[in-house]
């Protein structure tokens, strides 16, 4: 097996906010998992949303 077969491929989207970037990596998703890919959509939004509360003012 060579060393880019080993590779896990990593899909960044970005954009300027409202442009539809979580809309576009969600619909990537179903697609590839209709597929059978198995994959982890992981949203920035998502992880900033859990580290509010926790930060200081």
């Amino acid at each position: 097996m060579s060393a880019a077969a080993d590779r896990t491929p990593l899909v960044l989207i970005a954009g300027p906010i409202a442009a539809g970037k979580s809309t576009a990596s969600r619909a990537l998703a179903e697609s590839l998992r209709a597929d059978g890919t198995r994959l982890a959509l992981v949203e920035l939004d998502q992880i900033a949303d859990m580290a509010r509360p926790t930060l200081p003012d």
